[in-house]
């Protein structure tokens, strides 16, 4: 099942901001795996992410290439299902002729790490409180529509589906990815694009190296 993507002018921006037009890019120059990065200006663990992602794009040269979406739409969020802000995404291409398959091995392993890290924390948070250390650190990563300060940690995020696959259970597929690039432009990037991989939270530099870069396609 293919899911289409918000419309152009749903995918970005806040009420009465008109998006420029996004320049199309040649089918035989469009990069095999897209990372996008889904961000707000009002979400504070978010601030520092579309930094990272330019500093990395320009050590990828364009595979993978980088695309940010900043205060995106309700609509976007639906339906990528992004639940927390920052959260990074990987799209791979499918090619003319290939069918959409669900994520390997190798994603789902990723999927279960960042899930054994986050119970981890949880349990360590527990334990500062009956050990009688102090109340569980508020939480500083944001979900989409939370006023500002109302922020929750990376680490007690909880995001029941946040798979790379459909809340059916199909792989997500959308048809057409639509951002801006690290240097400012307006991008639109036409055919079908599976979601391979996400995280979310604020990332560090080396996590997003280790799990969105050149070496994890």
């Amino acid at each position: 099942m293919t899911t289409d993507t918000p419309p152009a002018a749903d995918m970005e921006g806040s009420e009465g901001r008109v998006a420029p037009e996004p320049s199309a890019m040649p089918p035989g120059d469009r990069p095999r795996t897209v990372v996008v990065l889904v961000s707000a200006s009002w979400a504070g663990p978010s601030r520092p992410a579309p930094t990272v992602l330019r500093e990395l794009s320009r050590r990828w040269g364009g595979e993978p290439a980088a695309l940010l979406i900043e205060d995106p739409a309700d609509a976007l969020l639906e339906t990528w299902q992004v639940e927390h802000l920052p959260t990074w995404l990987a799209f791979r291409r499918v090619q003319e002729g290939q069918t959409p398959s669900a994520a390997g091995d190798r994603i789902e392993a990723a999927d279960r790490t960042e899930a054994r890290d986050r119970t981890e924390a949880k349990d360590r948070t527990g334990s500062g409180d009956q050990r009688g250390d102090g109340p569980a650190q508020a939480p500083d990563d944001a979900a989409p529509g939370s006023p500002e300060g109302a922020d929750t940690p990376a680490a007690a995020v909880e995001e029941p589906h946040a798979g790379t696959s459909t809340r059916s259970g199909v792989p997500l597929v959308l048809t057409g990815l639509e951002g801006t690039t690290p240097t400012g432009e307006r991008l639109s990037l036409p055919g079908r694009w599976q979601m391979v991989r996400r995280r979310s939270g604020a990332l560090p530099k080396h996590v997003v190296e280790a799990e969105f870069g050149p070496a994890s396609t």
